[in-house]
């Protein structure tokens, strides 16, 4: 149902060079509780252990992902529900700071419960 899905927008990206974050900010206009899901594409050198890092209502989680896991790959994978307030400053960010693969972030995306 597109009227649950917020938009997010790309501030940064990642990169295995420069090992920057990924950021994306929330443009949540409805406070309430959102599923939270990520999209990556396969590649054999991804990381077993992607950090998510979801800044919410209620402070900050970190969901660890196995981007190798081809299973997972190309399909929207649940990082969990939280909890958001309109116009907040929310964020879904993905580090590529470690050491076993790189991190891959092609999409965010919040749908409103």
């Amino acid at each position: 149902d597109s009227d649950k899905t917020t938009a997010l927008r790309l501030l940064g990206t990642t990169s295995p060079r420069v090992r920057s974050p990924w950021l994306a900010a929330t443009d949540i206009t409805t406070t309430g509780t959102y599923a939270v899901y990520a999209w990556w594409t396969y590649y054999h050198n991804r990381s077993t252990a992607a950090p998510y890092t979801i800044q919410h209502d209620s402070g900050t989680n970190i969901v660890s992902v196995n981007q190798r896991d081809q299973s997972l790959a190309g399909k929207w994978v649940y990082l969990g529900e939280y909890s958001f307030t309109a116009s907040s400053a929310a964020f879904v960010e993905l580090s590529s700071k470690n050491d076993n693969g790189t991190a891959s972030a092609d999409a965010i995306k919040l749908v409103k419960n």
